[in-house]
């Protein structure tokens, strides 16, 4: 690692903070050494290093280190602390210089200082060998979901709308929350925090409760592993949320979800334009560096069945939007009514299989008995509508199973059926067709028609 030619780049300034200083003193030591020491020698390292901070702040920040390849994090965020310092100073002189009423040519030189500060050549831009990279980052992020999703990484969660994909999400956070599994695969529980811009607190809370009793999860039990940020109405987009995650500790949270997508786009972001949803991602993935969170993004399929479409294509906008995410997965219809197929692609990983799910509220549930190359298609929807119109009960069933041996009127039927006068008439004359009822005629001509189940003179 190329973590001690750091120091090159680094002024007084940004040691302002005793905090700063034992993390970049230890993430310097631990680096040169020939092995990673794990958390405890990483506390023991803060420890003998003389700081003036408690034991117990030792033990918390050595949890923080994942493996070496995260010490660069901790220089990254110690030079961004530097670096808006300095910014701040040299917008100071510049102010100042305005003010006092300066000419151009003394001015120029100070903008230049707040271009060179505001964008100098950071930690992440130092280039590293081969040779380093491999040795510095021999293994794979862990997984926050088995053979799904990896810390840091960036997910679509992609389906047609009212098709319940927020309902999947609650499974999907309830699980990393408690540490249970999720569609048959092990997460690691971690603190999840959901930003919904979409529903009321009212049906938010009904809706993780009926979740988490059906998972079999002690709602008590979440006060601090859920955390909810109920946004419908507040305005906020990707850009403006970045004042909230910057306040975050690195992985106080495991997972962190967006629902929806399209709520909490830029007011001059279009989802159809490619360079604007790259900006979205790019903002989305500096997030989730920062924070060291895998982030979910819930958003909708286009218009029309998807089953057409290859995983990748399924989405509304453009196609930066798979691209761009690490995991994308989808859920479409199956052609078995309350059924689906959930699948998806992943960048770091083997695809998983994909999956039949049935819809049992307040959960979708895995069904392995399901074909999942059965989607719903425009001729499946045809020949299952077809289907239920011909097992149907016919219409004329609906005044017949209020007819009686004693004679009705038609006002008597329509009052019964709820229809009108001359809808009613019409299922009386089928049902008399096919001698389900029989019509009673007065013995007048303007005496009203009357229907039974038995003859005229029968009774």
């Amino acid at each position: 690692m190329r973590l001690l030619e750091s120091n090159d780049l680094l002024d007084g300034y940004h040691w302002s903070s005793p905090r700063n200083q034992a993390i970049f003193a230890a993430a310097v030591r631990i680096a040169g050494g020939a092995t990673y020491p794990g958390p405890d020698g990483i506390a023991a390292e803060l420890q003998r290093i003389g700081n003036a901070e408690s034991a117990d702040f030792c033990a918390e920040l050595a949890r923080e280190f994942f493996s070496d390849a995260e010490l660069m994090y901790w220089a990254g965020q110690c030079l961004e602390l530097g670096r808006a310092t300095g910014l701040y100073s040299a917008a100071d002189r510049l102010k100042l210089a305005l003010d006092s009423g300066q000419n151009m040519a003394d001015i120029a030189p100070l903008i230049a200082d707040v271009h060179d500060t505001a964008d100098p050549l950071g930690i992440s831009d130092v280039p590293i060998s081969a040779g380093d990279l491999i040795s510095g980052f021999p293994e794979l992020r862990p997984y926050v979901i088995d053979g799904l999703l990896r810390v840091g990484e960036t997910a679509n969660i992609i389906a047609a709308p009212k098709i319940g994909k927020s309902w999947l999400l609650l499974s999907l956070l309830l699980a990393v929350a408690a540490g249970t599994p999720w569609m048959g695969r092990a997460c690691r529980q971690g603190r999840v925090l959901l930003l919904d811009n979409e529903l009321h607190r009212e049906t938010l809370a009904r809706r993780i409760h009926a979740v988490a009793m059906a998972m079999g999860i002690d709602p008590d039990s979440l006060r601090d592993g859920l955390v909810i940020h109920c946004l419908r109405g507040a305005g906020e987009n990707i850009d403006t949320l970045g004042r909230f995650f910057r306040r975050m500790k690195p992985a106080e949270y495991s997972v962190i979800a967006i629902d929806a997508l399209y709520r909490a786009l830029p007011p001059d972001c279009e989802e159809n334009v490619n360079q604007d949803m790259m900006r979205v991602y790019n903002t989305v993935d500096g997030y989730a560096e920062r924070t060291r969170a895998a982030f979910l993004l819930v958003h909708h399929a286009s218009k029309g069945l998807q089953s057409e479409k290859q995983v990748t294509d399924v989405g509304s906008g453009a196609g930066a939007i798979s691209r761009a995410a690490d995991v994308h997965l989808v859920i479409r219809p199956h052609e078995e009514d309350g059924a689906a197929v959930m699948d998806c692609r992943v960048r770091s990983g083997v695809p998983p299989a994909a999956i039949g799910l049935r819809w049992a509220y307040p959960l979708w549930v895995p069904d392995s008995t399901l074909d999942t190359e059965k989607l719903l298609t425009a001729k499946s929807r045809r020949v299952a509508k077809a289907n239920s119109v011909e097992d149907a009960a016919p219409g004329y069933m609906s005044v017949v199973s209020h007819a009686c041996a004693e004679p009705r009127g038609l006002g008597w039927f329509s009052a019964k059926t709820g229809g009108k006068d001359h809808v009613t008439r019409s299922l009386l004359r089928q049902a008399e067709a096919v001698g389900a009822i029989h019509l009673w005629p007065g013995k007048k001509a303007r005496d009203p028609e009357r229907w039974a189940t038995v003859p005229q003179g029968v009774l």
